[in-house]
């Protein structure tokens, strides 16, 4: 279910911090979890970049760090 217009920012910031917290935490990632984080960061980070709030970020350091909390992992 998508968020009211009116708080969609206030909805999902208490998500993200918990996304963010488990990532600092180094908590395993499902397959399914890894997929969506990796699709939501890059989202996140590729808008940064188009709107020119960061130059450029390291996608291969990304892919990285993900891939070493995948569980399952080949």
């Amino acid at each position: 279910m998508s968020n009211m217009s009116y708080c969609r920012f206030q909805n999902t910031y208490g998500d993200a911090a918990e996304c963010l917290d488990a990532l600092e935490q180094q908590k395993e990632l499902s397959g399914d979890e890894y997929n969506a984080a990796r699709n939501m960061f890059l989202e996140f980070l590729r808008f940064c970049v188009d709107m020119e709030i960061i130059e450029d970020f390291d996608k291969e350091r990304f892919g990285e760090y993900l891939g070493e909390l995948r569980t399952g992992r080949d």
